[in-house]
């Protein structure tokens, strides 16, 4: 499945369009996601925070996010860019 980004000033909002079950740990969610600025010839990772907005949206928060940066998140096979 593909999970859109929407983007705001260091944050991205995640929609899970299956949402995530209410007894789901919101840790193991956070560890089958990564994310990486874009840098030229690779991907450096970032540290990022993230919350749950409801059952079928969670926020990913990065305090180093810039405007004008490519980001990449890969959660279970799925890439994304923002």
């Amino acid at each position: 499945p593909t999970l859109p980004l929407a983007r705001s000033y260091r944050r991205l909002d995640l929609w899970l369009s299956h949402g995530l079950a209410a007894g789901t740990p919101l840790a193991s969610l956070k560890a089958a996601i990564s994310v990486c600025e874009v840098v030229k010839g690779g991907c450096e990772p970032v540290a990022f925070e993230l919350t749950r907005i409801n059952g079928g949206r969670a926020r990913i928060s990065i305090p180093t996010l810039k405007t004008g940066t490519q980001y990449r998140w890969v959660g279970e096979g799925v890439v994304c860019s923002a």
